[in-house]
């Protein structure tokens, strides 16, 4: 962020100055910043807004409907012949001469009818401006010169990947193409994007019943589209040090069928080449990337953990199961009381408590038993006093 959108507060003088000058001319004023550090203010005058400064003097005319926030580079989204709706609170700026303008009012990137939407990508890494006009992606660059022909519809979030792809249907081709409009990645026969390329190298295809699977760089597909959600940009879970982060080679993918009411969701693990690490055995996974363990559960909804060969370490019996503590303990609830057990499934600590806190970096744990607290070591011996 600049000085400019830094200092939002102009000087006194200023502000008197421009109180007095919009009370006999304006009703309405919104603070704008523009790049020479100069304040500026969006106002509404006669139905119509304009632009103006901390004096008062008229920077921009009052003709356009609605002008958009000034960007770091004092450019705006701005509305012109927008035909009068008080009840449509869109912000796709539909059915309306819509472009980008800069902070003196000039014309960057044409004014065009809007029939379909319109929707902006502020200038990106690239010093780009990505466009959606009518379902077909434009881009502008500062100068407002048009880089691309308006052929692609985008398919899928309006920014090229980390990659420098983006998901695009022209015609029969579809797939990813590059900034020049040059399709880069075919996607396969019978599958349409619906994502652009993680960091890890997969983007999220479907088939015509929306089902979906994962693709690569090349196009090839990874996993099969038999799924209804899959995550390919990687699991999000809890290290030991409780930092939320994730982990992306590793893809989780549930599976929903609302056709078989009677079926449970289905859901699997596989590594980011393809290669299955938990198969669809089990309701629900959780996964534990430092342990390289899971917790799964089944179709009774009772949880259990596998390791990575899908090898039980602890079979599916209890109806709660937190994660590993430092102490390897794991807090689990059966039969409605709480207890610890190890990686083992060992009980080291026996169900007959209520309710707990989590241990801590000592080892102790507050534990609830007959309503009344009391505390816990992990080292295998009581030290309540309940």
């Amino acid at each position: 962020m600049n000085a400019a959108v830094e200092s939002r507060v102009p000087n006194p003088a200023a502000t008197i100055c421009f109180i007095a000058a919009t009370f006999y001319a304006f009703h309405e004023q919104l603070p704008v910043w523009n790049v020479d550090e100069t304040p500026l203010y969006v106002a509404t005058r006669g139905g119509k807004q304009g632009v103006v400064t901390g004096d008062g003097r008229v920077v921009v005319p009052f003709d356009w409907e609605e002008i958009g926030e000034f960007d770091d580079h004092g450019m705006a989204v701005a509305i012109k012949e927008r035909p009068p709706d008080p009840d449509d609170l869109s912000r796709d700026y539909r059915d309306g001469m819509v472009g980008i303008i800069d902070r003196c009012g000039r014309v960057i990137i044409p004014l065009e009818r809007t029939k379909l939407g319109f929707r902006v990508l502020r200038f990106d890494d690239h010093e780009q401006y990505l466009v959606k006009s009518n379902t077909r992606l434009l881009i502008y660059n500062r100068s407002g010169r048009q880089l691309m022909k308006a052929e692609w519809e985008p398919l899928s979030d309006l920014q090229f990947d980390s990659h420098g792809l983006l998901a695009a249907r022209h015609g029969d081709d579809v797939g990813w193409i590059n900034r020049e409009g040059v399709l880069k990645v075919g996607a396969p026969e019978g599958l349409t994007p619906v994502s652009n390329f993680q960091t890890n190298g997969l983007a999220v295809v479907e088939d015509s019943l929306e089902r979906q699977g994962c693709v690569d760089l090349t196009g090839r597909i990874v996993i099969d589209a038999e799924w209804t959600d899959i995550d390919a940009d990687g699991s999000w879970y809890y290290n030991n040090d409780g930092e939320f982060i994730r982990a992306e080679n590793y893809i989780l993918a549930k599976k929903h069928l609302p056709l078989e009411p009677w079926q449970p969701d289905r859901a699997a693990c596989f590594f980011r080449n393809g290669a299955t690490i938990i198969p669809d055995e089990y309701t629900s996974i959780s996964l534990d990337i430092e342990e390289a363990i899971a917790f799964v559960t089944g179709e009774d909804g009772k949880w259990g953990v596998v390791d990575f060969s899908n090898r039980v370490l602890i079979p599916q019996q209890y109806d709660d199961l937190s994660a590993f503590c430092d102490q390897g303990l794991a807090a689990a609830k059966k039969n409605g009381k709480r207890g610890w057990i190890n990686l083992r499934g060992e009980t080291i600590i026996p169900f007959e408590y209520s309710d707990f806190l989590p241990f801590n970096k000592y080892g102790l744990a507050i534990v609830e038993r007959d309503h009344l607290w009391g505390g816990h070591q992990s080292r295998w011996q009581s030290r309540d006093t309940l």
